[in-house]
């Protein structure tokens, strides 16, 4: 069970994600690689970059660009980075909660982008028990 306030942390930082990926309309794509996910470029942002501020997404890629996300230290290092700049703990469950959202984002189908993204930010919300936010 996690606690109240930390809830309402994940709350407001998964709408913001999700409100953010569905108005951008695709996923986030690397200026290197248009096969790799990427937390800025071009002005896009990724699930995690939408929940922090420009300059905070801008910083990400920066410095973890090309790092591999499915390196455990790496991950690790990254979502840290983020639990800091949202000002939340980097507890195993926030650590968790900002790898699932990410996996979201990265693995969304780019043609149905919306549909698929939906589906598996919805796995997310049950989770966690989190509610869908409204996207109008």
């Amino acid at each position: 069970m996690i606690e109240e306030e930390s809830q309402r942390s994940l709350q407001r930082i998964f709408n913001k994600s999700v409100r953010h990926c569905i108005k951008q309309g695709e996923r986030c794509m690397s200026a290197k690689s248009k096969k790799t996910c990427a937390y800025y470029n071009d002005g896009k942002r990724c699930a995690i970059g939408g929940a922090v501020d420009v300059e905070i997404a801008q910083k990400l890629e920066h410095e973890f660009s090309g790092k591999g996300l499915d390196a455990g230290a790496v991950a690790y290092e990254i979502h840290s980075a983020v639990c800091d700049a949202l000002g939340i703990s980097p507890t195993a469950t926030n650590l968790d909660f900002l790898s699932d959202l990410q996996s979201a984002h990265n693995n969304a189908t780019d043609e149905i982008f919306e549909k698929s993204f939906l589906i598996r930010v919805g796995r997310v919300a049950e989770r966690y028990d989190l509610e869908m936010p409204t996207l109008s």
